[in-house]
């Protein structure tokens, strides 16, 4: 079975982000274990290598971690998503506009 890729490299900005902190991954392991969140450390280096995708519930528990908001994981990547949103949004409008009254 074909495994789905992460679209946006936010491994990057989170490794980036555990750098600044001055941390591990041993010591982010052992943070978000204390949070509830079991993490091996084969999994928390696929995630800083954009191999694996990353679950929301991981995602704050980071955010906590690296005392940093939700942005400071999209850096660098906003015009991505800014892209994305715009197709998504002439796609929807093309759909509303060719659909009969």
């Amino acid at each position: 079975m074909q495994k789905i890729r992460p679209d946006l490299d936010i491994g990057r900005n989170i490794q980036q982000l555990r750098y600044n902190a001055q941390l591990t991954q041993e010591q982010v392991l052992a943070k978000l274990n204390v949070m509830g969140i079991q993490m091996s450390k084969s999994t928390y280096a696929k995630i800083e290598t954009n191999r694996m995708n990353i679950k929301v519930s991981e995602l704050i528990a980071f955010a906590k971690i690296f005392d940093t908001d939700f942005n400071a994981f999209f850096k660098g990547l906003w015009h991505i998503l800014w892209d994305f949103s715009q197709r998504f949004f002439i796609t929807e409008i093309l759909q509303i506009l060719n659909q009969p009254v």
